[in-house]
């Protein structure tokens, strides 16, 4: 009897990056085998230059229905069976959000979802724990930083229920309202410092507490694009491992230490950096909010994930393939 095999994608519109994700699943007996079609990234910046105007800027849109054009050329040599795409928080609070929504629509031929802070933070989370190497340690502390919001998704060990706090800080929107100049002033990071602190630590406490004692045995986890290039830039990476990424542990005197040969650096000088690209104008920012989560929760170690939304998006409709066979 031939093997069924069915592709599915998934695809994030986020507020810097858009990624798509195609894999195929085949049945194989009672189990099922699944291998990656397509994995790409786009840097978009579409939340870039939002944060004063509440609006997509037009260069922005252009480059992320560029992108668009770029998957459903994907879409269209694979023929998926189930599709999902996905958008964060660019699109959920530009005041001209509907109308890049219905031009990438019309490109995609795919509806657009505009994912709830919880739904995304769920998704991360599923994603995240397919792959995470300590799944059976709790609690746990996931941090999702994007272009323009970051997801706090705290897991304990007894009730093993999410309970989420989003925040309106990326490594974008964030470094637009603080920084100007490269390398960073110290007027610059103090005032960026003193305003993630203020917006971190009551949320944090929100969801872990203040005992310290809660903390103890608290696992911290990250994932999103700054994650997985502080890891790429620890490991030395040429080219995105990743098998090497996942479950790569830092401490908190290698962040300090990444964080500091960054900040020595021009722009064109970060870019050039392994698993930068073109993240080297905001990666600062992102690994401060990182360090920030870390000085509030008392913990000296962090553990990168190299899976996250994308993944989550893409398990949660694979289950329903191998639920429903005849797809």
């Amino acid at each position: 009897m031939a093997r069924k095999t069915k592709t599915i994608a998934a695809i994030d519109l986020g507020s810097n990056s858009f990624r798509i994700l195609i894999k195929s699943y085949q049945e194989s007996g009672e189990k099922w085998q699944d291998k990656t079609i397509v994995n790409d990234l786009r840097t978009v910046r579409l939340a870039e230059n939002m944060r004063e105007s509440g609006r997509l800027s037009h260069q922005a849109v252009e480059r992320g229905l560029t992108a668009c054009r770029l998957f459903a050329k994907h879409l269209a040599q694979h023929t998926p069976i189930l599709t999902r795409i996905c958008a964060t928080e660019a699109l959920r609070v530009a005041t001209n959000s509907s109308d890049f929504i219905a031009a990438a629509q019309e490109i995609l031929r795919n509806p657009i979802e505009i994912l709830s802070p919880r739904e995304e933070a769920e998704l991360t989370l599923r994603g995240c724990m397919g792959g995470i190497v300590a799944k059976d340690k709790w609690p746990i502390l996931l941090v999702d930083t994007g272009g323009a919001s970051t997801e706090l998704i705290f897991v304990n060990s007894s009730s093993r229920v999410p309970q989420i706090c989003s925040l309106p800080i990326g490594a974008l929107n964030i470094t637009e309202k603080f920084i100007r100049h490269r390398p960073e002033s110290a007027a610059e990071l103090a005032a960026l410092t003193s305003y993630l602190q203020q917006i971190i630590r009551p949320a944090f406490t929100s969801l872990v507490g203040n005992d310290p004692a809660s903390c103890h045995n608290l696992q911290l986890l990250a994932s999103g694009g700054t994650a997985t290039a502080m890891a790429a830039l620890d490991l030395n990476l040429r080219s995105y491992k990743a098998a090497l990424i996942q479950g790569h542990q830092m401490t908190t005197p290698v962040i300090h230490k990444l964080l500091e040969d960054i900040r020595g650096l021009d722009l064109n000088t970060r870019n050039k950096l392994p698993g930068l690209a073109s993240r080297g104008g905001i990666i600062l920012t992102g690994i401060k909010i990182q360090q920030t989560i870390m000085e509030i929760a008392g913990l000296t170690t962090l553990m990168i994930s190299a899976t996250g939304l994308l993944a989550g998006i893409l398990a949660q409709m694979a289950s329903k393939v191998r639920k429903f066979s005849y797809l």
